[in-house]
């Protein structure tokens, strides 16, 4: 027999009300972790909503600046479609054909540009090339104006991100100028052509010339020479004193065109050949030159300033015929002077090495100094100094075929100096 359950005191009803108004539906329960979810999502449409006006205002930034490019440039801008019309272009374009770019849209490239060697569909040639762009094509553009514009193009395939071929960018620019420079160039090499035979044969004609200067005018002023000393050692006592002066200036002559004729040959030589350049010890070449002066006249009573280690980069064969000009001028003007003075130095001109050789002899006249350099011009009277007026002439040349400078300052009787760079 079965034992009954007890079921234990019934709740009051105020229990039961109690247990009632505490329990709440399952979905009023779950409504604060909602709410939380619902927040967070707007929170992130919110931000998402922000980058997207971004982005928008980043693409609306690049397109402008995109835009203000393509109207800017100096170069006519052409953007085809997959039909091979004309959907953009820039100022420069309408420039070109002298015609409003506006005027170019929805046109097939070929009828824009006037040439009928353009294709009408480009990209069927620039999808066979690997790079999806093209060597530059030259050619001419017919304007509004009928005129004829030679132009370089150059084509480059647009694509989508697929790969897919949206149209064709082409880019024109102007030659003319670059022509009208190319003719100039070609006019100019030629006419550079032109003198450069001119200058060979005249370099062979002066070659000639000093050919038969050294040989053929030589010969009949030793016979002069040698004649007129045999008859004044020979026949003296049978000439007064006015034919022995007489043949004393024969052979006075005949000595001033043989140096004439050296002079001319040496001024001739300088200006001919390459130059040999190398390092050269210019001070040692000026101690050389000082001590044979010397040697001529060993009684005159002539000082020497020389700077040591003065070195430079040119053809030593040259620079030491120039030296022994510009030293022997020195030493020739400083004649009468009972003693002298001549210096060999640099300074530094606004950084470049600049030399000098300075006397204190018979000095010039500044307002002279420009014909200085001219071939068989003289300052002085050949009573008062010999000479034939080549020297400074084969030293302007010697320095010029260096690259440099030569000029000269001087006042009468106290001295003049000799600058020249390389």
């Amino acid at each position: 027999m079965r034992r009954p359950v007890c079921a234990g005191p019934k709740p009051s009803m105020a229990q039961a009300a109690r247990r009632k108004s505490t329990q709440r539906p399952l979905h009023e329960a779950a409504w604060p972790d909602m709410f939380t979810n619902l927040q967070t999502a707007y929170a992130e449409l919110t931000r998402a909503q922000f980058e997207l006006q971004q982005q928008a205002a980043e693409i609306d930034e690049t397109r402008d600046v995109f835009h203000r490019v393509i109207e800017s440039m100096s170069e006519a801008l052409f953007l085809l479609d997959r039909t091979g019309q004309v959907i953009r272009t820039n100022p420069a374009a309408g420039s070109l054909l002298a015609c409003d770019a506006a005027d170019l849209l929805g046109k097939p490239f070929a009828e824009v540009c006037g040439a009928a060697n353009i294709p009408a569909t480009p990209w069927q040639l620039l999808a066979r090339a690997p790079s999806g762009t093209l060597p530059d094509l030259d050619f001419e553009v017919v304007t509004r104006t009928n005129r004829t514009v030679p132009v370089t193009l150059s084509c480059g395939l647009v694509r989508g991100k697929q790969g897919r071929i949206l149209g064709v960018v082409a880019v024109a620019r102007d030659m003319t100028e670059r022509k009208r420079a190319e003719d100039e160039i070609k006019g100019l090499n030629d006419e550079l052509q032109r003198r450069a035979a001119e200058l060979t044969a005249t370099n062979a004609e002066l070659e000639a010339f000093s050919y038969s200067v050294s040989h053929d005018l030589r010969a009949p002023l030793r016979s002069i020479d040698g004649f007129g000393r045999a008859l004044e050692e020979q026949f003296a006592d049978k000439l007064d004193e006015e034919g022995l002066d007489y043949l004393r200036r024969v052979r006075s002559a005949a000595n001033r065109m043989r140096h004439l004729i050296d002079d001319l040959l040496s001024l001739s030589r300088v200006s001919r050949g390459e130059l040999q350049r190398q390092a050269v010890d210019l001070s040692a070449i000026v101690w050389t030159i000082a001590a044979e002066l010397r040697e001529t006249q060993p009684e005159r009573d002539v000082s020497f300033a020389i700077a040591d280690g003065l070195v430079c980069s040119g053809d030593p064969r040259l620079l030491r015929v120039a030296l022994t000009n510009l030293l022997g001028n020195a030493w020739k003007f400083t004649a009468k002077e009972p003693t002298a003075r001549i210096e060999f130095g640099a300074i530094d001109d606004q950084g470049q090495q600049t030399f000098f050789i300075r006397d204190d002899g018979a000095g010039f006249d500044m307002e002279s100094a420009h014909n200085l350099f001219r071939p068989f011009y003289r300052m002085h009277g050949p009573a008062e100094f010999e000479g034939t007026g080549i020297g400074l002439a084969t030293v302007q040349r010697i320095v010029h075929r260096h690259g440099g400078r030569v000029w000269a300052e001087g006042t009468v009787d106290q001295g003049a100096t000799f600058y020249f760079t390389l």
